[in-house]
């Protein structure tokens, strides 16, 4: 649905699997950035300049929808684009001892464009900017 609506799909992962080779996976993604390839971790601007690279779009044109405030809210936000943060859940390990990720489980609503319980909830967000008036549109891509 969402490639025919005329977006497009990339990841950016800290992690080295590339979903691009995934069954399931490579029929829906565009383009995969890792921090091996960026030479460096998210939240570092190098991992969201070779998203925009490899998409062709402007930092205003770009959504990161991600699980960790930190590394996912914040370091979109810093590089120009609009973040959805998908809020944990109340028995994730996210904070904990076992939290290999470095935390950031909590907070994401503070810097966040749209916070979403669940990743169906996503085109949700995404129908909605698309059709909000033009002077909100224009006001949500400068966030």
């Amino acid at each position: 649905a969402l490639h025919e609506a005329g977006l497009k799909v990339g990841t950016l992962t800290d992690g080295n699997s590339d979903p691009t080779r995934m069954d399931g996976l490579r029929e829906i993604v565009d383009f995969a950035v890792s921090s091996e390839e960026a030479g460096a971790a998210k939240p570092d601007r190098r991992m969201f300049e070779l998203c925009e690279e490899k998409s062709g779009c402007k930092p205003a044109e770009l959504v990161m929808v991600g699980d960790n405030a930190k590394k996912d809210v914040a370091g979109a936000k810093a590089a120009g684009w609009r973040a959805i943060w998908v809020r944990p859940p109340q028995n994730a390990i996210v904070n904990s001892y076992f939290d290999l990720g470095g935390g950031g489980g909590d907070g994401g609503e503070l810097g966040a464009d749209a916070t979403v319980d669940h990743v169906a909830e996503i085109q949700g967000v995404l129908r909605k900017w698309a059709t909000a008036p033009s002077s909100a549109a224009a006001s949500m891509a400068k966030h």
